[in-house]
């Protein structure tokens, strides 16, 4: 949800997005490959653009990544489908300040020892959490999901399939976000409201107590100094 809500904050400041739906979508294209037969990490690796460490997970070169995320633009910005490779790209620059912010440090400071695998359920559960709470509390979903809904699967050879694609969006409009009794983190809990700004950090909870936050206002600032669509 992070990435279509970084991205749906990002379509008014582009005056040439012709099609918000396309944009949207790729914002969420490049997670497409979890949704592969025959998954393994190195697909997302590739749909990615990192090779930046020894493994998905460990970025020991977070500067080459940015490169290649903007030399892949530099070459895609004069496509026809150029709406939804500039969401692809939103994505991908989405993670590495997840990578840099959140992540590694949290990688660093805790992912040792003989409770790794506890530790990273932990943080799986709570980043599960937090996402579904965005989805319920930003405000933006109902448009959100109108829009993709409406976004076409564009091709990106090499990196990701196009059914991979369309089995993402699916489960995404009509899965993904459904209503099935589960309890999220509460609005109002460790949760602040700064200048429209959604901060989400549920309170005695290992992760957001341990690394520093991830505020999306601040995402999208960084991504149009990043990259100049």
């Amino acid at each position: 949800m992070v990435h279509l809500e970084v991205a749906y904050r990002l379509i008014g400041r582009y005056e040439w997005i012709e099609n918000a739906g396309d944009f949207m979508a790729g914002s969420v294209a490049p997670n497409a490959v979890h949704f592969h037969d025959a998954y393994s990490v190195r697909l997302k690796e590739r749909s990615h653009l990192w090779n930046c460490g020894p493994r998905w997970g460990i970025t020991l070169a977070p500067d080459k990544w940015k490169e290649n995320i903007l030399t892949f633009w530099e070459e895609h910005k004069t496509s026809q489908d150029r709406d939804f490779l500039a969401g692809y790209c939103v994505h991908l620059l989405t993670d590495r300040l997840n990578d840099l912010r959140i992540w590694s440090p949290f990688r660093k400071e805790n992912m040792v020892g003989e409770q790794v695998e506890e530790i990273y359920h932990i943080y799986g559960k709570e980043a599960y959490g937090s996402d579904q709470w965005l989805y319920h509390n930003c405000g933006n979903s109902r448009e959100i999901f109108r829009l993709l809904s409406e976004g076409r699967i564009c091709p990106v050879e090499g990196l990701i399939t196009q059914e991979d694609m369309i089995r993402q969006k699916t489960y995404i409009l009509s899965e993904q976000y459904k209503e099935d009794g589960r309890t999220f983190p509460a609005a109002g809990r460790g949760t602040a409201y700064l200048k429209g700004e959604v901060r989400v950090s549920p309170g005695n909870h290992v992760l957001f107590q341990q690394v520093p936050q991830f505020p999306i206002a601040s995402v999208f600032h960084d991504i149009l100094h990043d990259i100049a669509f």
